[in-house]
């Protein structure tokens, strides 16, 4: 159960961009885990949730006469469309947890927006700690988008690279889908080690089948490495900086988000 003591202390974290990013990552998580009963990824989680979210904004809306399609409320509206972009956003929080990368202002806007959202729809409202995130957002859209040094560079680059017929949005595409790989690879490198762990635990001391359970343990845990590698390696010969790619996913969606931050 969320509390107000979890949301200040996501709020005390507020001094580094990447800290406070990972810590409203990592609440969700742990809320959609608790939600579900379930130890699963957070990708998976959300895209669960997503879903079931839209699922119940559907029961209690109207339907077009004559398409048939769903109506739903504008908050309700806002808030899914917010949340199918939380996938995307879960990678910022990879970045610091696995690589220690250091955020932008953007970055951590964009997340406080999502993390909102999220929030609304857990039916937050009544955590007066909330009301402090809300007002960074409002403070945001009244005096303009933080625009650092990086940012202004790597939207000007977007610029020339669309400008000159460029295949950035190929490059962006890649660039997501050799992330994602790896999320799977990380996945299943903590699957082999559990299932290895609950060998050991079954199986007796020194016996054959545990010592295969650890061949076969190592040689799949060889071939991830590879992999893990090998995507690594193609991250790395994208003609475009890595910056720029994992600002372009965001580029329009951190301009000026038009949505109605208050509570439900």
């Amino acid at each position: 159960m969320t509390t107000e003591n979890d949301i200040q202390r996501i709020i005390n974290a507020r001094v580094d961009n990447g800290l406070f990013v990972l810590a409203m990552h990592s609440l969700m998580e742990r809320e959609l885990k608790e939600f579900y009963g379930s130890k699963s990824d957070f990708g998976v989680l959300i895209n669960d949730y997503t879903q079931d979210y839209w699922n119940e904004c559907a029961k209690r809306c109207s339907k077009n006469p004559l398409t048939g399609k769903i109506i739903l409320q504008k908050k309700d509206y806002d808030c899914n469309k917010l949340l199918q972009q939380l996938y995307v956003n879960h990678w910022l929080s990879n970045d610091v947890r696995h690589e220690f990368y250091q955020l932008t202002d953007e970055d951590a806007q964009t997340s406080v927006v999502l993390f909102l959202a999220f929030a609304d729809s857990r039916g937050w409202s009544h955590l007066q700690t909330l009301s402090r995130l809300r007002n960074e957002v409002k403070n945001w859209v009244l005096h303009g988008d933080f625009q650092s040094d990086e940012f202004k560079e790597a939207i000007d680059k977007i610029k020339e690279l669309t400008e000159k017929n460029k295949n950035l949005v190929q490059q962006a595409n890649e660039y997501q889908e050799l992330k994602k790989q790896n999320e799977v690879l990380l996945a299943n490198e903590k699957l082999l080690q559990t299932k290895l762990n609950e060998a050991e635990t079954k199986l007796l001391k020194n016996s054959d089948k545990l010592k295969e359970a650890r061949q076969e343990n190592y040689n799949q845990a060889q071939e991830l490495r590879k992999q893990k590698k090998e995507v690594k390696q193609n991250l790395h010969s994208l003609p475009i900086r890595r910056n720029i790619l994992s600002i372009l996913p965001r580029f329009l969606f951190i301009q000026k988000p038009d949505i109605n931050m208050k509570n439900p």
